[in-house]
């Protein structure tokens, strides 16, 4: 089911890292030591992340498959499980990721030995499962984005040969998440998707901006398209703001800046700013994702770029930490992917060489990085294997009266009841035989699973 690298990685020392830099701090930066000498041109790939039970976690692919590493400790990047992606190699550039709940689909862009693959993240920090496997949908795909609202899969650049899939933007249900189901395909090749309630902004390549309404897959409603502008290149990803009032995308091409587009009005969109990609004459913008009144660019060359957005007609920057130490050049490296959205405001950015790197950005911000540790960190069970009792012990003597469910592995509930600082204690008798069970804690704001063997 799984391929698990138990070990901390390879944690860089933070002075290499530490010369180039305005308003963000470098917590850590984490390599795989699968890769640590291996010499392809690109080694690591997308980034996501993921938050669970009090503990966040990245997400990061590589030439090998998917890497879920526990930065909730950022100073402490931790891997805590390694999913082998179906094809895996050199040959290997592009891989994505986007989760709906605790399922995350991941998918890769090169060789027909490609699936789309879904791991279920809900049994982390212990490891992920991997619960589908399959190139029955598609072989290949090059971006994917979940419309969650609506649990929609979409799928840029779906391929599978032998099909009616070759390159267009492919539509999946997820109403049973680890089963999608084909809805359509849009008579569109966009590099990338950005969809809200069934209206999607397709970054068409260098035909530019085009928004649908996708209520209908299969007959599309046209709402409006950006086919000329300023510095036009190629249309590579792009981002609604908070508000649904402001796009911003990146033309993926050397020395051409990014654009913030008023969409309020979508049969008249206007341009109302350019900004970034003028650090040198190569300079080039990868994926950016917009927060609140910040977009946070991966950069490739020129690393992380945090710009302030609060004023979309004015654009400014607001920070940066060059994560790669090469020269600039005509090609592609440095900062691949960047995830913002981690519940205590860090930044997670994964570098095509340089792999995995967390971020502090409170200066920006404001927002003050706080490690809430979740259930996992404040309660402990012994002994584990248990024979008669499971004893738990709270680091937090305030934290009382939980509920707790003791489950088999089919999910049939064995024991239930109350625990707390004054009564930590579980029973087990005979008639609960030896093997693998999952103690389930509630609490008011969160649940968290921990394994328990029992063993006579």
């Amino acid at each position: 089911m799984k391929s698990k690298l138990l070990v901390l990685g390879l944690i860089l020392s933070t002075v290499g890292f530490s010369q180039i830099s305005s308003n963000i701090s470098l917590e850590s930066n984490w390599k795989s030591p699968a890769l640590l000498n291996d010499n392809s041109f690109n080694t690591y790939n997308e980034i996501w992340g993921h938050a669970l039970n009090g503990r966040e976690y990245a997400i990061m692919g590589s030439i090998l498959g998917t890497h879920f590493v526990d930065v909730t400790d950022p100073k402490n990047p931790v891997e805590v499980d390694f999913e082998a992606g179906a094809a895996s190699g050199s040959f290997v550039i592009h891989r994505d990721y986007h989760n709906y709940r605790n399922y995350l689909y991941a998918v890769c862009d090169e060789s027909q030995n490609s699936t789309l693959q879904i791991f279920d993240m809900s049994f982390l920090p212990d490891s992920v499962h991997k619960v589908y496997d399959s190139n029955n949908l598609f072989t290949n795909s090059h971006n994917v984005y979940i419309d969650t609202a609506l649990a929609k899969l979409y799928v840029c650049y779906a391929r599978k040969q032998g099909s009616s899939l070759n390159g267009e933007l492919a539509v999946y249900s997820l109403a049973n998440p680890i089963s999608p189901t084909y809805l359509g395909q849009i008579q569109h090749t966009p590099h990338d998707v950005f969809v809200q309630n069934d209206t999607a902004y397709l970054n068409d390549e260098g035909r530019g901006l085009i928004i649908y309404k996708t209520t209908n897959v299969s007959n599309p409603t046209f709402l409006g398209s950006l086919a000329s502008y300023p510095d036009k290149g190629y249309n590579h990803s792009g981002w609604l703001d908070d508000n649904g009032k402001n796009y911003y995308f990146a033309d993926e091409t050397h020395g051409m800046q990014m654009k913030a587009t008023d969409v309020s009005i979508m049969t008249n969109i206007n341009v109302t700013d350019l900004f970034g990609s003028t650090y040198s004459n190569t300079s080039i913008p990868h994926n950016l994702i917009s927060k609140g009144d910040y977009i946070y660019v991966s950069h490739y060359y020129d690393g992380l770029r945090v710009y302030n957005t609060s004023d979309p007609s004015n654009i400014t920057e607001a920070g940066f930490y060059d994560t790669y130490l090469g020269p600039n050049a005509s090609g592609f490296k440095g900062a691949w992917g960047v995830y913002p959205f981690l519940p205590s405001g860090r930044v997670i950015v994964s570098d095509m060489q340089e792999g995995l790197f967390v971020f502090d950005v409170s200066t920006i911000t404001g927002i003050t990085n706080v490690n809430k540790l979740g259930l996992n960190n404040q309660v402990s069970v012994y002994p584990n294997p248990v024979t008669d009792q499971i004893k738990i012990h709270f680091d937090d003597a305030t934290n009382s009266n939980f509920q707790y469910q003791l489950l088999d592995m089919k999910g049939n509930i064995i024991r239930a009841g109350i625990t707390s600082a004054n009564q930590s204690t579980i029973d087990l008798d005979a008639t609960i035989q030896n093997g693998l069970y999952l103690l389930k804690l509630i609490s008011e704001n969160e649940t968290t699973h921990l394994k328990i063997v029992k063993s006579n």
